[in-house]
C-alpha cells in the first residue's frame, strides 16, 4: 500500500484538503457528491503504482471549505483548480471524475484545456430537459437538522433509495433498478455521509446535474475517456451521452463484470494511455499538513444500524439528553463523531 499523504492549500481564501499517493504522471481525482476523496482512495491505491494520485475535496465537502451561498454554476468550483495545482507545481495532468466529479472534469477542460493531458469520465451521462427539471425539483430535499431530529428520516430515505431507484426521488417501477437492498451498515454510511455534508450538501450536487448534458461533451477539446460500465444505475443515460456526435478525441471504453473488475480495467486503461509520460515528483512539504481534530469524547455507545433507520432516532434522542442545551447542529456533530469514533 502506498504512504497517503494529506495537506491542505488555501485557494483564495478557502481551506482545499487533499490526499496524494503514489509515483508516476500526475492524476487528479474528483469524487462524486455528497461524498469526499475517502471514497476514491482504494481506486487510488490501486492506480498509485503508475501515477502520482491527487484526491481532492470539492469545496463544501468532506475537509475542504466550502461556499456561503449556493453557486450559480460549475464554474464557481472549477476557477478554484489553476491555482490549487500552481501551489502543488503541476502544470499539466490528467483528470478523473464520477458524477459531479465528472462534470467539475469537464468543466475545468474546457475553462484550461492547456493544462489537461487527458479526461476520465466515470458516471458521466446526458439528461433531457424535462427529466433534469424533474430532478432539480424533487432531487435535493431540505437536510437543515431539526432539533427533533425529523430531518434524520429524509436522509434515511435518501440513503435507502439511492440504489434502489435512480433518480432515487422518483420511486415507481419506471425508474426502479431492481437491485437488492444494500445491508444496514452500508445504508448507515451513506446517511453519515449526508449528515456530515449538512444542510449545504447540495451545492456541487445540484450544479453538476443542470451541467450535466452531451454539448459539454462535445465541446471538448482534449483526449477524453467515457467509462460505460455495464452494471452502472445510470447507464442508460451514459448510453443517452454516447448516442451524441462525439468528436474524434472523444471515445468510450465497455467496461463488464463485478465492480473489482471495473476499477481493474480502468486502472489498465489508464495505465496505458501514459506510460511513456513524464513522472511528477510531488514535495510532500508543499502546503499545510492536515491535522485529524480532536474527537469529542462520548461516555456510551450509539445504537447499530438497523434497516428502519432507526438507530439514528435513538442516537439522536440519547445525545439530546446527554447535552439538553446543545443545538440541532452541535447534536448532529456530536451523532457524526460517536459513529466515526466507533468505525476507527
Amino acid at each position: 500500500m502506498s504512504a497517503i499523504h494529506k495537506r491542505t492549500v488555501t485557494v483564495k481564501g478557502k481551506r482545499i484538503f487533499f490526499q496524494t499517493l503514489g509515483k508516476g504522471p500526475a492524476l487528479a481525482l474528483f469524487h462524486a457528491s455528497p461524498f469526499s476523496s475517502d471514497m476514491l482512495l482504494p481506486f487510488a491505491q490501486q492506480l498509485s503504482g503508475y501515477f502520482t494520485v491527487f484526491c481532492i475535496d470539492t469545496p463544501g465537502y468532506g475537509r475542504s471549505e466550502g461556499f456561503d451561498a449556493p453557486p450559480k454554476d460549475l464554474s464557481a468550483y472549477s476557477e478554484l483548480l489553476p491555482e490549487f495545482f500552481d501551489h502543488l507545481g503541476i502544470e499539466k495532468l490528467s483528470i478523473y471524475g464520477s458524477a459531479t466529479g465528472a462534470q467539475l472534469a469537464v468543466r475545468f477542460a474546457l475553462d484550461h484545456p492547456e493544462r489537461v493531458n487527458h479526461v476520465y469520465l466515470d458516471n458521466a451521462a446526458h439528461f433531457n430537459s424535462e427529466l433534469r427539471a424533474q430532478i432539480l425539483e424533487h432531487y435535493f430535499p431540505d437536510l437543515t437538522p431539526r432539533l427533533d431530529g425529523s430531518h434524520l428520516d429524509t436522509v434515511w430515505d435518501i440513503a435507502s433509495n439511492l440504489f434502489l431507484y435512480f433518480p432515487w426521488c422518483f420511486k415507481t417501477e419506471e425508474f426502479a433498478l431492481n437491485r437488492p437492498q444494500l445491508p444496514p451498515v452500508v445504508l448507515h454510511g451513506i446517511a453519515l455521509t449526508y449528515l456530515d455534508a449538512g444542510e449545504k450538501y447540495h451545492y456541487a450536487y445540484r450544479v453538476a446535474f443542470i451541467h450535466e448534458k452531451g454539448e459539454h461533451v462535445q465541446a471538448l477539446t482534449v483526449p477524453t475517456t467515457i467509462f460505460r460500465w455495464d452494471e452502472s444505475i445510470i447507464l442508460p443515460y451514459i448510453d443517452a451521452l454516447l448516442d451524441h456526435d462525439l468528436p474524434e478525441h472523444v471515445k468510450a471504453k465497455r467496461l463488464a463484470g463485478p465492480p473489482e473488475e471495473r476499477f481493474q480495467g480502468m486502472v489498465a486503461h489508464m495505465q496505458q494511455q501514459h506510460a511513456q509520460d513524464k513522472p511528477f515528483i510531488f514535495d510532500t512539504g508543499l502546503g499545510q499538513a492536515y491535522v485529524t481534530p480532536s474527537k469529542t469524547a462520548l461516555d456510551f455507545m450509539l445504537p447499530e444500524a438497523v434497516e428502519s433507520g432507526q438507530h439514528l432516532h435513538n442516537a439522536w434522542a440519547l445525545l439530546k439528553e446527554h447535552s439538553p442545551e446543545a443545538s440541532a447542529e452541535e447534536i448532529q456533530q456530536l451523532l457524526l463523531l460517536g459513529y466515526q469514533k466507533q468505525t476507527t
